[in-house]
């Protein structure tokens, strides 16, 4: 029932010999750290570009109301702004439902051993 596998720890950089049960807690493990390590940045992006994007919209009325004129291509960037925070925060979820569905197959695989 228990196999042994000699599988590589990257913290040591050491082949050691791991029962299957072993080998799928760091499967899983690795997942996880992936699956955070996405969520944080596809996060981190989308805030910087929400943030930009309502800077440039708060500088466009405040400039709109002292009286000067606002070109149409600070319009275009403002726009592109918002789509590319809408489009990082749908990878975000994107990226979030497939690992939960490798988590998922992990587990059933681990239920029919």
């Amino acid at each position: 029932m228990y196999r042994l596998f000699a599988t590589l720890i990257p913290e040591y950089g050491v082949p050691v010999m791991l029962s299957n049960d072993h080998q799928q807690f760091s499967k899983k493990h690795i997942l996880c750290q992936e699956r955070i390590r996405q969520a944080r940045l596809a996060f981190n992006l989308s805030v910087g570009f929400v943030g930009a994007s309502a800077a440039f919209t708060l500088g466009g009325i405040i400039f709109m109301f002292a009286g000067g004129y606002i070109s149409p291509g600070v319009y275009a960037a403002l726009g592109g702004l918002t789509a590319v925070g809408r489009h990082c925060m749908q990878l975000n979820r994107e990226a979030n439902d497939r690992l939960d569905r490798m988590v998922k197959e992990l587990d059933n695989f681990t239920k029919i051993e």
